[in-house]
């Protein structure tokens, strides 16, 4: 989930919102993270370090009033390391398909 913001309070409302869906809230983890112009933050929601990586690499991307969630549930098997490649790319994809402007 990808989405624009401008205050803290929004990221709350945001994740209320969400969590609201029973799909999303039976997620194993929803990690989350965000940028505005003042502050950065984000939640791992358990899974250590997934929150960190996805705002590090929404600085790298320079975006600003953004904020992503990326939700998982865990299906029995263990990815190891490679999960966290694939939350920064759900992240990444949500960011340039619905966030970023469109270039032709």
């Amino acid at each position: 989930h990808g989405c624009r913001i401008k205050t803290f309070d929004e990221v709350k409302e945001v994740m209320e919102t969400l969590l609201s869906n029973s799909k999303v809230k039976q997620a194993t983890h929803n990690m989350m993270a965000y940028r505005l112009p003042h502050r950065d933050d984000f939640d791992d929601d358990g899974e250590a370090q997934a929150g960190k990586r996805m705002l590090h690499m929404l600085q790298m991307m320079n975006v600003t009033g953004t904020m992503v969630v990326v939700s998982r549930w865990f299906g029995g098997t263990l990815l190891g390391p490679a999960r966290f490649g694939i939350i920064n790319n759900v992240a990444k994809d949500a960011i340039n398909q619905f966030l970023l402007p469109h270039r032709p």
